[in-house]
């Protein structure tokens, strides 16, 4: 669980919440909000442990960012990114299986009962994919600032070619965003498929099937 839970601090929030940081200060340094002159006379510790807090505050503030990267692309409709459909063409006698309608949150749960370091393995995909979907955002606004001090003569050839490579950076880490989370769903189905009991296990306390959720 340790393991799990420094995976996700370290990805999905620290990460994007770190580029939020760089644009914030860059932005506070170029309107003269604070000065690099004062930052200097500050112990170099206690300005890395309070950059590592605000990036990882920024990183949960703007968690839901990175939903509207998922709305706004249209990538989940592609068939070859629908995890389920995929697993189920691959896998003989994976048609009709509880595992193809139940929760992904239910079947992670599943494959680390049954082996939590092979299961490690979708949780890291799925961590590092949600870490890139979560950086587009930060990467797409500091484009459109690098656009902007183009376009006010600072920064010169640096700030013309910055705005084009984040930009690409930007949609380079959203595709490669669907990919990672697809090979974690279709890792996690590959897990829960050699679980003994798992058809058994899906039926709940009750004999009853789980409700389908919403995914991440």
């Amino acid at each position: 669980m340790t393991f799990s839970i420094g995976i996700f601090d370290l990805f999905t929030y620290l990460t994007p919440g770190s580029l939020y940081l760089t644009l914030s200060a860059y932005l506070a340094v170029r309107q003269d909000w604070v000065r690099l002159d004062d930052l200097s006379r500050q112990p170099t510790p206690l300005l890395l442990l309070l950059a590592l807090l605000l990036a990882y505050v920024l990183g949960n503030a703007t968690y839901g960012l990175g939903r509207v990267v998922d709305r706004a692309l249209p990538f989940w409709n592609w068939g070859r990114f629908d995890a389920r459909r995929v697993f189920a063409e691959q896998a003989l006698g994976a048609a009709g299986s509880r595992m193809l309608t139940a929760p992904w949150g239910v079947l992670l749960a599943a494959a680390e009962l049954h082996n939590r370091e092979v299961a490690a393995e979708a949780t890291r995909m799925r961590a590092i994919g949600l870490m890139m979907r979560n950086a587009t955002v930060p990467l797409l606004l500091g484009a459109v600032l690098a656009v902007v001090e183009a376009g006010r003569g600072f920064g010169g050839t640096a700030a013309v070619l910055a705005g084009p490579a984040l930009l690409a950076v930007a949609g380079g880490a959203a595709w490669r965003s669907v990919v990672l989370r697809f090979w974690a769903e279709l890792k996690t189905l590959e897990i829960c498929f050699v679980i003994p009991d798992i058809e058994d296990r899906l039926r709940g306390p009750a004999g009853t099937e789980p409700a389908e959720g919403p995914g991440a």
